[in-house]
C-alpha cells in the first residue's frame, strides 16, 4: 500500500486498501495507513479506524485534517467519538476553525478550560453564543469564581441570551452580594432595576440586593417609587433590615425604625443564634444580662432591633 501511494498508483492503491484488515497490522502500520486514507479522502474509513484502534502512532496533523474535513463536509459520524477527538486535538493545541466551532457547540469541560476555549474561538472570530451560555450555567451550579464572569454575562445578554438563564445568573450575583457580601458590578443592579420596572417577579434575594445597593447610593439616584413598592411588601411580611431606615425620608412607613438600633449576625440558616445583652445607662448602671434568640430574617442573616433612650448603649455577645 505504501509503495502504491508513494508512486501514485491510485487505482491499485484504492483496490488494495479495501482488502486490508487493520486488526492484523501493528500500531505503526495502522498509523501509516490512516495517513494514506486521509490523504486519499477516505475520511469515513479513517475515522472508523481511529475510533476503533485509538490515536497512538497516528500523526497529530493527520487527525486534525481528518476531523476538520469530516466536519467541513458534514459527514455522518458518532458525536461522542468526534467530540473526544476534537477535545484531544484542542488539548494538544492543534485546531482550526472547524474544530473550534464544533467544540463551542458541544464541549462540556471545566470552567477554566471552557474559558480558554472561548478565547481561542474569539481569536478566529467565531460565534461563541452556545459556549457562553454553558459557561454561565456552570458558574451558577458550581459556584466557581470566574474573574471575567461579568464580561461574559454582558456578551451573552447583548447577543439575546435566554431570559430565564439571565434571571438565574443575576439571582446568583444578588445572593453573593447580599448574603456573602461579595463586591458586585453595578451592571447587576442596573439590570435588576430594569426587570423590576418591567414588572418581572424576581426572587427575594434579588429584591433585597437591589434595595441594599440603592441604600448605598446618593439619594438623587434612588428610584423612589420602585424602592417604596419593594419595601412596602417586605413590611407587610414583618421583614426589616437596618439599611431600610436610610429610605425613611422618602418612605414615611419607615420612620418608626429610625430610632432603633439594629444588630445583625450572619451564620448558617440552620443555626440557633442567641444574643446575650445588657443595657448600659448614662449613669453607668447596667441591667442584668438577658438572652434572646435572634430571628433568621433571611438566608442566615439574623436581626435583632432595640429602642434605646438618650444616654443608653447596649453591650452584647452572641452564641
Amino acid at each position: 500500500v505504501k509503495y502504491y501511494f508513494e508512486n501514485d498508483c491510485i487505482r491499485e492503491l484504492d483496490e488494495l486498501i479495501f482488502e486490508v484488515k487493520p486488526e492484523i497490522l501493528s500500531g505503526v502500520e495502522r498509523g501509516e495507513l490512516i495517513h494514506i486514507l486521509v490523504a486519499r479522502g477516505m475520511y469515513e474509513m479513517a475515522f472508523e479506524w481511529v475510533c476503533t484502534f485509538g490515536v497512538e502512532h497516528v500523526e497529530i496533523k493527520t487527525i486534525l485534517r481528518l476531523c476538520s474535513r469530516l466536519l467541513e463536509k458534514e459527514c455522518e459520524f458518532e458525536e461522542e467519538d468526534m467530540l473526544d477527538l476534537s477535545a484531544y486535538l484542542y488539548r494538544k493545541n492543534k485546531y482550526d476553525p472547524n474544530i473550534l466551532n464544533y467544540l463551542q457547540k458541544h464541549f462540556n469541560g471545566g470552567i477554566r478550560e471552557s474559558r480558554a476555549l472561548l478565547r481561542a474561538c474569539e481569536s478566529f472570530s467565531l460565534d461563541v453564543f452556545e459556549l457562553l451560555e454553558r459557561l454561565l450555567v456552570q458558574t451558577l451550579f458550581t459556584g466557581v469564581f470566574l474573574a471575567e464572569k461579568m464580561n461574559l454575562y454582558d456578551m451573552y445578554r447583548k447577543n439575546g441570551g435566554n431570559y430565564e438563564i439571565e434571571k438565574a445568573f443575576l439571582a446568583r450575583c444578588a445572593y453573593d452580594y447580599f448574603v456573602k457580601e461579595v463586591i458586585t458590578d453595578d451592571i447587576v443592579f442596573e439590570r435588576l432595576e430594569e426587570m423590576l420596572e418591567d414588572g418581572e417577579a424576581l426572587n427575594r434575594v434579588s429584591r433585597f440586593a437591589y434595595l441594599k445597593h440603592a441604600s448605598e447610593q446618593a439619594r438623587e439616584n434612588w428610584n423612589v417609587p420602585l424602592i417604596s413598592s419593594l419595601i412596602s411588601k417586605e413590611l407587610k411580611r414583618d421583614t426589616i433590615f437596618s439599611f431600610f431606615a436610610v429610605f425613611a425620608q422618602e418612605i414615611p412607613a419607615l420612620l418608626p425604625f429610625t430610632d432603633r438600633v439594629f444588630v445583625e449576625y450572619r451564620g448558617e440558616s440552620s443555626s440557633r443564634v442567641i444574643m446575650h445583652y445588657a443595657i448600659e445607662h448614662e449613669n453607668g448602671v447596667d441591667t442584668e444580662y438577658r438572652k434572646e434568640e435572634m430571628p433568621n430574617v433571611f438566608a442566615g442573616i439574623f436581626v435583632k432591633s432595640f429602642i434605646l433612650f438618650y444616654g443608653e448603649s447596649i453591650q452584647y455577645y452572641i452564641t
